[in-house]
């Protein structure tokens, strides 16, 4: 299958760059072992240091730990790195999740209608704000405010939340379309098991398999379903749902490609976003503390 592909893809270079790591060390260890001195040893430290840095998390490579590590800690950053998902869009859909404090205009989310995309025609980069409630000590919960009662205690929670400028559900005109959209693609990590879920509407959305565990209108179900790693979205809404069937992506963002900022780094921002009363963001909303709400609004 495509995502299996996608999959292996994204994994691939770790194994050939740390086989370059090992070849260099052995090298410089059995030079010293003999008693050759190295040439540039400032040097042999430098390309040691990039090699290594070349296969760690994120964008870290200065000296500094990347992002994601600075925000979870590394064992935490490595699953939020691992479980990003193919972005799959609906074909004939051209706006793209983006990055809100760059740009909050429609016309700079749009990019090409088929194909792996990356980036939006003005040059935003395809964006997720991610998001942890770790519940799996329910008596000291991260974030602090977080709950973890119920369903909830015991599982580590993943979010990515996509920003939209704007949302238009075709059917209903006018009354469908609002500025900032903020949606979500969740995953669930349980002691026995991965699940993931995508919010739609005023609800959530599974792989499809079961549509009565599909909430979409509905209130009251989670709609947690079996983790695919796909993240289909739909036109103009941007309702969404765990897509089932990568294999017939029409255009698509692969998981590499996508730019996962951790949103409690930019804690300090928030009270400065001002936006749409009915339509809040990711920080506002009750699942952000709640990790088994059924609804979408705050």
């Amino acid at each position: 299958m495509a995502l299996q592909r996608f999959r292996n893809e994204r994994g691939q270079a770790s194994p050939e760059w740390l086989g370059v790591v090992l070849l260099v060390s052995v090298v410089f260890c059995g030079m010293a072992a003999v008693g050759v001195a190295v040439p540039g040893g400032d040097l042999a430290r430098t390309i040691a240091e990039k090699l290594r840095c070349a296969v760690s998390l994120g964008e870290g490579c200065g000296g500094e730990p990347s992002a994601l590590v600075l925000a979870y800690g590394p064992e935490v950053a490595e699953l939020v790195a691992d479980r990003v998902p193919v972005l799959s869009y609906e074909e004939g859909m051209l706006a793209l999740p983006i990055d809100y404090r760059e740009c909050r205009d429609p016309g700079c989310a749009q990019g090409p209608d088929s194909g792996r995309t990356a980036e939006s025609h003005t040059g935003e980069p395809v964006t997720l704000f991610s998001h942890i409630v770790d519940c799996r000590d329910p008596g000291t919960p991260v974030p602090p405010m977080a709950t973890c009662t119920g369903e909830a205690a015991g599982n580590l929670y993943v979010q990515y939340w996509a920003y939209y400028p704007d949302s238009a559900t075709a059917p209903f005109g006018k009354r469908g379309y609002h500025p900032d959209d903020w949606e979500s693609f969740q995953v669930k990590v349980t002691p026995d098991a991965i699940e993931e879920r995508a919010s739609s509407h005023h609800g959530y959305n599974g792989d499809g398999g079961d549509p009565l565990n599909d909430t979409g209108w509905f209130a009251g179900k989670s709609a947690w379903t079996g983790a695919t790693g796909t993240y289909a979205i739909s036109s103009g809404s941007h309702a969404g749902r765990v897509g089932s069937q990568p294999e017939l992506m029409h255009r698509w963002t692969h998981p590499d490609d996508v730019r996962v900022i951790p949103i409690e780094s930019l804690s300090d921002q928030w009270d400065d976003y001002v936006g749409s009363p009915e339509h809040k963001p990711a920080w506002l909303k009750d699942v952000f503390i709640y990790p088994e709400a059924t609804g979408t609004s705050g």
